[in-house]
């Protein structure tokens, strides 16, 4: 089990910091679990918003990107 902070999922979700990345990809195999609680949700969304114009072709960030 991982207690990652909200920095570990932007940066892992952005591609910019290798480690945070790794993690993510665990994560995602189903390699290692991590727990998450509301405010990280809402730091990560939040880091998110308005980051990309209205008329992208990026898939809408929802909680179930986070979890």
């Amino acid at each position: 089990m991982r207690i990652l902070d909200s920095n570990h999922w932007v940066f892992g979700m952005l591609q910019t910091n290798d480690r945070a990345m790794t993690l993510l990809d665990e994560i995602d195999r189903g390699e290692t679990t991590s727990a998450i609680n509301a405010s990280i949700v809402q730091e990560v969304l939040a880091a998110f918003a308005g980051c990309v114009p209205a008329d992208h072709n990026l898939p809408k960030l929802t909680i179930e990107h986070i979890l």
